[in-house]
């Protein structure tokens, strides 16, 4: 859709009179630099939409805090596991594994982490 505003825009700036011949079904009746503004918007519009769909929306923002659950590994004869808490801050470093874990084993606040703690220790 981006590639045909921009086609039609093309008419409009580069030939005015061809306008209304090669762009009808955009131009509705406006002419040459009305129309190309017409089609700016548009075109800015459609771009809008297009980065919207692609925007990530971070659980927290850039350097804010993140809780992350850390399980101990079994050691023999050793019976239980033992989970704890610790505070880091989200990096570009670690956002992959925030946006993959977060709400597993990464939380923005450190009260939803110790009840997914608790959730966990009840499940052993």
């Amino acid at each position: 859709m981006i590639e045909e505003l921009i086609e039609a825009l093309r008419y409009c700036t580069v030939v005015p009179n061809t306008c209304i011949e090669e762009c009808p079904r955009y131009h509705n009746g406006l002419v040459g630099n009305e129309c190309a503004r017409r089609l700016v918007s548009e075109i800015a519009d459609a771009l809008e939409s297009s980065m919207n769909e692609n925007k990530i929306v971070l659980p927290v923002p850039m350097n804010g805090d993140i809780w992350i659950i850390v399980d101990t590994i079994k050691k023999a004869g050793c019976s239980h596991e033992t989970r704890y808490l610790i505070k880091s801050k989200l990096t570009f470093s670690n956002l992959p594994r925030v946006l993959n874990d977060f709400g597993k084993t990464i939380f923005a606040t450190r009260e939803e982490a110790a009840r997914k703690i608790k959730e966990l220790n009840e499940q052993l």
